[in-house]
């Protein structure tokens, strides 16, 4: 054996890989009987007289097992992998043997009775929320043997004690203390090691800490805290929720993330000897680019600021800001959650506008954009669900992905003709009212719009243009169209009929994935390149007639079949030019068809005035001629063709 099989020993299932001196071992998901009462695990598997080490539980391996009590591993196991005991509401006892080296994330969530655990001396790496959800837990050592340790490990317990080794403070019991003195030595405080320790208001760190991880004091009593020299980095949402006023940043701090600092701060300061930050205004600025950290409500920006940094202002309660006219770039998240903001105006020299910048500003109504603007990144105005009044100025070069979802007050929008980069989803269950487009791409269709729509032309049809336009019963494409890109229309499941034109070159994935309704289907060109085409047409269920003008079958990429889940193929006709049917007979995906020549029209056609015969027809055999609209149409056996042989409703 040298790849992977499984079996099922005593109830209980193993992956087994390898040969020789390499076999190996996996517990895995018995998902046909589960697991329950009390399981030992042996050190070794036998199949066919060759011997298998057990070395890891694996993934999900008794996930669920909610009625399992007891296990007993084996000092083979050197890996324990995420989630693998998650949700073993009455397991009690489990012994973590010597040789274990791995505890990866999630392994032991919510297992709500597990009392007490020892940690190996041979363990190496422990990965978050570990123990999350063990509300019955009183104990655990925390080995010297670690290597690297996540955070996040205990949330959720009822541990006695902290939780810590001479390098890593993992847990502080949210009740434990009102002061505390970290142990000299450590070197790394966790990711949400005091969270939430409410009644927590004093905490001493020794001079070894480096590190303070994200959340570490995140929702703790403190109302000062004094960071010693020697701390390096601090994560995000450090210190938020504190009632900490005042700040002072060592020499040796090389970052700061925003969010650390709690909007409580008043005044902040900083080591002259810091490399990195300096004050002005007593706003905290980053030196290498200028950019606003940090500013207290009702600081007065400083000229020297060309950057409102990431986060500067997230969170903030103020109803209106004015940016200065330094400003050159707006940081990602800048003012996102400032669920009061009303309105804003952004000054000429901001050209660049980050992602997420005003997330979730739930009551700006009004955006002032400057001329010279660029560049709006992904999720920009997400859930600004007031924003109703907007310019879009004319040097805007780049909108990013759902720029504008769920702008529900945001009726129109108009795409210059300088944008060349579009995201995706840029407007999903926004309030925009009309299709939104420049000469080269299509980027929205509102969902609610009904019937046929001719559209202009354009060159590419954005991913998820028409997503879920479950009224349209039919697209005219432009001869312009080059590309439709990922799920363009994914679930318009009133539409009929497609007919592509020969320009088009590129289908990407899912196209037109859950068109359920779609009869006829038409592809006019030989394209040359289907990049990505894999599943366009996926599960058209209603598919009758496939229409292929091309003269030699085109292939497709080999990650999947472009008409996958769709039924019955043999019985869906293709029509393909009359001296082709053999090659497509023979031609992979396409002979899953019934291959038909495409039927002949015999018929004389005379040149007739659209004005004056308008409405009228004449007969030919079988066939009869008919203007609509303008239009000449050939009518024959129940079908409709233009002049040139095209299928038409």
């Amino acid at each position: 054996m040298t790849g992977k099989a499984q079996t099922y020993i005593d109830n209980i299932a193993y992956d087994y890989y390898g040969s020789g001196s390499s076999r190996y071992a996996v517990v895995t998901n018995n998902y046909m009987t589960g697991y329950e009462g009390d399981i030992v695990i042996p050190d070794t598997i036998e199949i066919d007289g060759d011997k298998y080490p057990v070395t890891a539980i694996g993934t999900y391996a008794f996930e669920y097992a909610h009625d399992l009590t007891s296990v007993t591993l084996p000092n083979t196991i050197k890996v324990i992998y995420g989630e693998a005991f998650h949700e073993c509401y009455k397991l009690r006892s489990i012994n973590l043997p010597e040789g274990l080296e791995q505890i990866m994330q999630d392994a032991f969530w919510d297992c709500q009775s597990l009392t007490e655990l020892t940690l190996p001396s041979t363990l190496k790496r422990i990965e978050a929320y570990a123990f999350e959800g063990c509300y019955s837990l009183r104990t655990i050592n925390f080995p010297e043997s670690l290597e690297y340790a996540d955070g996040f490990l205990f949330q959720g317990d009822t541990l006695s004690a902290p939780v810590y080794n001479s390098k890593y403070f993992a847990h502080f019991p949210p009740n434990y203390a009102t002061s505390y003195t970290v142990p000299d030595g450590i070197v790394t405080i966790l990711d949400g090691a005091f969270q939430d320790a409410e009644s927590l208001t004093s905490v001493t760190l020794p001079s070894s800490v480096k590190y303070i991880k994200n959340d570490a004091f995140n929702g703790t009593g403190l109302t000062a805290i004094t960071l010693p020299e020697g701390v390096e980095t601090i994560g995000s949402q450090a210190f938020l929720g504190t009632n900490i006023s005042s700040l002072h940043l060592p020499a040796s701090l090389t970052y700061i993330e925003p969010s650390a600092i709690p909007t409580t701060v008043t005044t902040i300061t900083v080591d002259e000897a810091n490399s990195e930050y300096y004050i002005a205004n007593n706003c905290l600025v980053r030196k290498y680019n200028n950019a606003l950290v940090y500013a207290p409500d009702g600081a007065t920006l400083p000229d020297v600021i060309t950057e409102i940094g990431d986060q500067a202002f997230m969170g903030r309660t103020f109803t209106s800001f004015t940016i200065p006219s330094t400003i050159t770039r707006i940081g990602a998240e800048a003012f996102a959650y400032c669920y009061l903001l009303d309105s804003i105006i952004i000054p000429e020299s901001v050209t660049a506008i980050a992602g997420n910048a005003f997330f979730s500003c739930y009551n700006l109504k009004k955006v002032v954009l400057p001329d010279g603007l660029k560049e709006i990144s992904p999720y920009t105005f997400y859930e600004c669900q007031s924003l109703a009044e907007i310019n879009v100025p004319s040097s805007l070069e780049s909108l990013g992905s759902g720029a504008f979802g769920y702008c529900y007050a945001l009726k129109s929008f108009n795409l210059p003709e300088s944008t060349t980069q579009l995201g995706t989803e840029i407007f999903a269950a926004s309030g925009v009212e009309h299709p939104i487009y420049n000469s080269k791409y299509f980027a929205y269709m509102p969902p609610a719009y009904k019937g046929v729509y001719t559209m202009p032309d354009v060159r590419e049809i954005c991913p998820y243009a028409f997503y879920y336009c479950d009224s349209l019963t039919e697209v005219i494409f432009p001869e312009t169209l080059r590309k439709i890109g990922n799920e363009a229309f994914w679930g318009c499941t009133a539409l009929q009929r497609i007919d592509l034109p020969a320009s088009v070159d590129t289908l990407e994935s899912y196209a037109f994935e859950a068109c359920e309704s779609v009869e006829t289907l038409i592809l006019r060109g030989a394209p040359s390149f289907y990049d990505n085409y894999v599943f366009a047409f996926y599960d058209q269920s209603k598919l009758k007639e496939v229409w292929n003008y091309a003269e030699t079958p085109f292939a497709f990429i080999s990650q999947g079949d472009p008409f996958y889940d769709v039924p019955n193929k043999d019985q869906i006709k293709l029509y393909v030019p009359e001296g082709s049917v053999d090659a497509y007979k023979a031609a992979n995906y396409w002979k899953e068809f019934d291959v038909q020549p495409m039927p002949e029209i015999h018929t004389d056609i005379d040149i007739v005035d659209g004005q004056e015969s308008k409405g009228a027809s004449e007969h030919s055999g079988t066939s009869r001629k008919t203007l609509r609209n303008g239009q000449l149409l050939i009518e024959r056996d129940g079908r409709v063709y233009t002049v040139d042989g095209r299928p038409v409703r």
